[in-house]
């Protein structure tokens, strides 16, 4: 990805002995101490790595404390990806012919979060892994339709510039009239490593559910014998009410597709999703967090290729005073589905007209009214999304 590049430090004189370097890593541990937990919604590990890989960049924030993020029209849109990837699986090999190929993962989880910086105002908007799209195509390779979480894997694959990130960027671009300003991606032991990095989270489960069909990890292709592949999945229970969820809790909340009560489908299934990340932004606000010397060096420590942004360092102090100066209990939620706008809008299509799959689609292909529903939504002007709105963040209120 891109990083500030400020060039070297003039050469010191032998003479004189200096401390630049070790001045230096202090300021750079305070810096970055500082930012711990006081992001939006993405900690300060990526403030770390970006130290590693480019230690300049650093001295952007000393040169500019106020920082910068890019924005159109007051608003700042930044995109989170959740990878369906599995731990045993890498992100690349090496083939035969001693070349680097990609796996390309799907990102089964897609947020776009907006921000407002003149009012403070938040809007989360969820896109169903199923929403059919056109994929921008480059290079050799013409654009084609399919659903959108594979943008990713495919950019990914075939090295798109930018790679994974910027092709979902430039489809969500595309398709829904949307400029998109930063992306980050994170996977499901990333995931799990930020969750258990804060110490948990306090998550409202709203209704009580099971899920009998949660996969295993590692066990997606067990012989259990004959036709029977309950070896392959779990159990999970939720129970209502409060709860404290760990890395691994919190993966499974977010993830599971086959819950009872109501909470078996993908928009039910992203709704949770929102939930972990305002729950996760508010324990990473919290003193607690920020004081214990235990839980921020757990976020200090490498993620490594578990998660990957495009956010410079610059982009961090505007980022922490808005998360200071936002009202969460605001924040307003929209999942695209087939429910929205009365049926209107969104709808699920015949398979068979989409090569067996199921997916969600514009009715009559007009990508148009979906983007211009996206733009209301964002600007304040759709109201009917109150009642999952007011789900998605209760409890988070400052």
């Amino acid at each position: 990805m891109h990083y500030v590049d400020l060039g070297t430090l003039p050469k010191k004189k032998k003479n004189k002995k200096r401390h630049w370097p070790k001045i230096l890593l202090v300021s750079f541990l305070v810096l970055s101490l500082s930012y711990v937990g006081l992001l939006l919604f993405w900690p300060a590990t990526t403030v770390i790595s970006k130290v590693l890989k480019a230690p300049m960049s650093a001295l952007s924030i000393v040169r500019n404390p106020e920082g910068e993020l890019k924005s159109t029209n007051g608003r700042t849109n930044i995109l989170l990806l959740g990878l369906d990837k599995r731990a045993v699986i890498p992100y690349s090999y090496e083939g035969r012919d001693g070349k680097t190929y990609h796996n390309g993962f799907l990102s089964d989880t897609i947020i776009i979060v907006s921000l407002n910086l003149q009012s403070k105002d938040v809007a989360m908007v969820s896109v169903p892994r199923d929403f059919w799209v056109k994929i921008p195509g480059w290079g050799g390779l013409r654009g084609q339709y399919g659903k959108i979480n594979s943008a990713y894997s495919i950019g990914d694959m075939y090295n798109y510039p930018g790679g994974g990130m910027d092709l979902a960027r430039e489809t969500i671009s595309q398709n829904f009239d949307l400029p998109i300003h930063y992306v980050a991606r994170i996977d499901f032991e990333g995931f799990k490593k930020m969750i258990d990095a804060v110490g948990g989270v306090e998550v409202n489960v709203e209704r009580s559910f099971d899920d009998w069909n949660y996969p295993i990890d590692g066990k997606e292709e067990a012989s259990c014998g004959g036709d029977n592949y309950n070896c392959r999945f779990e159990h999970l229970r939720f129970e209502k009410g409060w709860q404290h969820m760990n890395g691994e809790t919190a993966l499974k909340y977010a993830r599971s597709r086959k819950g009872t009560n109501g909470e078996g489908s993908d928009f039910a299934r992203a709704q949770r999703q929102q939930k972990i990340l305002f729950a996760l932004r508010e324990k990473a606000l919290s003193m607690e967090t920020l004081r214990d010397p235990v839980k921020v060096a757990q976020v200090l420590s490498s993620f490594g290729e578990t998660l990957e942004t495009d956010l410079d360092l610059v982009n961090y102090p505007p980022l922490q005073k808005f998360s200071q100066e936002m009202d969460i209990s605001l924040a307003r939620t929209l999942v695209l589905s087939s429910e929205i706008k009365n049926g209107t809008l969104i709808y699920h299509p015949p398979p068979e007209n989409y090569g067996g799959a199921w997916v969600l689609a514009p009715i009559g292909g007009d990508y148009q009214k979906v983007s211009a529903y996206i733009h209301d939504f964002l600007l304040g002007l759709v109201s009917e999304e109150k009642a999952s709105t007011g789900s998605a963040s209760q409890g988070f209120e400052n």
